[in-house]
């Protein structure tokens, strides 16, 4: 099973890559690189005995804010900067008290993760043949302050996964029934090009891209120029001011020119890179000739195009059973994240959540 976006956002924590420090959202578009005291130490919620404070919140935006940066800085109107600034505050706060929650959860059980712990902190200081200086150093290149934070975030982590998955997951699972149904609801008893499938009527996407190919060892300063440019693309293809095929003569991302492709035809029940999966998911439901925003993978930077979109009919018996395979991991994906929702609710309800203002 797929770990679904929610768990992303719920259980990962962004770490600070960059010395963006954030600011009300009208003055984003200056992010002063300092801030007072009192901004990072305010309060911005507590749950149970913990407080949540503006510093781990400024923390845990620095990529998504540094990416609104760069959204900005190519040309992002200040209205949707506003808009989108305030969304991420909030859904970044939500996410720090979840993870709160899920921990106290899991403490409150009893649960212990310290032989794991101890067992992956015993073969990481191996790697660096128990040299703490060089251990520190790493660690601090991926913004950790030390080994011992480290140790903290990764039991925290570890202890949040074990409540998740153990409480949640059995909850999500479909028998083949559910899966039967689901499958009927959504791809039986319709027509395609006026004829009647006996099949799975599945649609069918034929996509485009705009590749900006980044190197993995790049700095964070260099992805964040790249992605500026990526950004500035789009911004010029929705515009109508160049063409896909024009894209790679005109944009640059930093030093990078991008290539342009077809990716052929893209049926609605594959899965893909979660980044990609979002990128897909949203432009589908757009019409033809849209663009999505540029997205950031591990080969680089992308954009894709929606050329054109058809309903096929797949009436073979082995092709229907493989496409209810992929789409047992989808439903499974759907369901867990309404069945973690809940849970979190159930949560909220246990424990005292106080959340202050932004």
């Amino acid at each position: 099973m797929n770990v679904p976006s929610i768990i992303r956002k719920q259980l990962l924590t962004l770490l600070a890559v960059g010395a963006f420090v954030l600011a009300p959202a009208a003055t984003l578009a200056q992010v002063p690189e300092q801030s007072t005291g009192e901004l990072l130490d305010g309060i911005i919620a507590v749950v149970g005995d913990h407080v949540v404070t503006r510093s781990e919140l400024v923390q845990a935006l620095a990529f998504p804010a540094a990416l609104l940066k760069a959204k900005t800085a190519a040309g992002l109107p200040q209205a949707e900067v506003e808009k989108e600034f305030a969304q991420l505050q909030s859904e970044t706060r939500d996410n720090l008290v979840d993870n709160q929650l899920i921990l106290l959860s899991a403490r409150a059980e009893g649960m212990s993760v310290a032989e794991e712990v101890r067992h992956r902190m015993d073969k990481l200081r191996e790697g660096f043949q128990n040299d703490r200086a060089r251990l520190e150093t790493f660690l601090e290149g991926q913004g950790f302050g030390s080994a011992e934070e480290y140790e903290r975030q990764m039991e925290e982590e570890l202890l949040r996964q074990r409540l998740v998955f153990g409480r949640v997951r059995p909850r999500a699972e479909i028998s083949d029934e559910d899966l039967d149904k689901a499958f009927a609801e959504r791809y039986a008893g319709k027509s395609v090009g006026g004829s009647p499938c006996g099949g799975a009527a599945v649609r069918h996407h034929e996509l485009e891209q705009l590749h900006f190919a980044v190197a993995t060892a790049v700095s964070v300063s260099e992805v964040m120029t790249a992605f500026e440019g990526a950004y500035r693309c789009v911004l010029g293809l929705r515009a109508g001011k160049m063409t896909l095929a024009d894209a790679p003569g005109v944009c640059r991302a930093g030093e990078v020119a991008p290539v342009a492709g077809s990716l052929g035809e893209i049926d609605e029940t594959m899965s893909f890179d979660p980044a990609f999966q979002q990128a897909f998911d949203a432009l589908v439901t757009q019409p033809a000739g849209s663009y999505s925003d540029p997205f950031i993978i591990k080969d680089g930077i992308r954009i894709l195009r929606v050329v054109s979109s058809r309903l096929g009919c797949v009436d073979d018996d082995e092709q229907v059973k493989d496409l209810k395979d992929r789409v047992r991991a989808r439903i499974e994906d759907e369901k867990f994240e309404k069945v973690l929702k809940w849970f979190l609710q159930e949560l909220r309800g246990q424990f005292r959540v106080e959340l202050k203002k932004l």
